[in-house]
């Protein structure tokens, strides 16, 4: 279940690539994740060409706009890397606090 080595450096030294995933997977809006991000459109849509690019496959599936309007959703591979780095991110935290005791 390991990460592309180039993507995982990028996410080490780029938190907040991970940060506009998440708000990606729970708002389902490109525009609206930059926003809770702090990011502009431009610089959330750079970040998610580059994180696709660096993956094996996209890890954000955009529609265009239209009648029902457009959206952005992680795909599967993006839904992985979330996990993954949530749960680093849990074993982290849970050797941090058993360091502290």
């Amino acid at each position: 279940m390991s990460l592309p080595t180039l993507l995982t450096q990028h996410i080490v030294r780029r938190p907040q690539r991970i940060a506009l995933l998440q708000h990606i997977a729970e708002q389902g809006s490109i525009t609206r994740a930059a926003k809770s991000a702090g990011l502009s459109y431009k610089a959330a849509w750079d970040a998610i060409d580059e994180l696709n690019n660096l993956a094996q496959s996209p890890l954000v599936e955009r529609s265009v706009g239209g009648k029902g309007g457009g959206g952005a959703k992680l795909s599967a591979e993006g839904e992985r890397v979330l996990r993954l780095y949530q749960r680093l991110q849990a074993c982290l935290l849970y050797t941090s606090d058993a360091a502290d005791e």
